[in-house]
């Protein structure tokens, strides 16, 4: 199977500076693909380890499902990230389907400056978190 390109704008593109930001997305895409496959594998990999331990063994490992844990959030970002730029993230457009091209033009800007202004928010917000950060 042939891997799915990311499609942009020919007007993004067509200037040196819409292409070196173009692959410098590929590339992190990417990376985040390689590293998202490797913890899910991690992920299989740790718990059936644990499972072998507890039954097979009757020796259980206490650390496995921790470990596991924090396996399957990273694959579960990463894989987020990489969804969300190749539009296979989870969305409702049951509604935006029966909508004009320019009334759906309208919301999808408007729902990327919604998410946007939310990861801003929460970013601000972990930022003020950090014991260095300033109050």
């Amino acid at each position: 199977m042939e891997e799915e390109k990311t499609i942009a704008s020919p007007a993004v593109v067509s200037s040196a500076w819409g292409r070196l930001l173009f692959n410098l997305s590929d590339a992190v895409d990417r990376i985040c693909t390689f590293f998202f496959v490797m913890a899910t594998v991690a992920f299989g990999l740790t718990m059936l380890g644990g499972v072998f331990f507890r039954y097979v063994l009757n020796r259980s490992l206490t650390w496995s499902d921790e470990v596991a844990l924090i396996f399957f959030i990273w694959a579960t970002l990463l894989a987020i990230a990489s969804g969300y730029l190749h539009d296979k993230h989870v969305n409702l457009d049951l509604i935006i389907r029966k909508l004009s091209p320019d009334w759906k033009a309208g919301v999808s800007v408007l729902a990327e400056g919604l998410t946007l202004g939310y990861l801003f928010s929460l970013t601000v917000s972990s930022l003020q978190h950090l014991p260095w950060w300033p109050r």
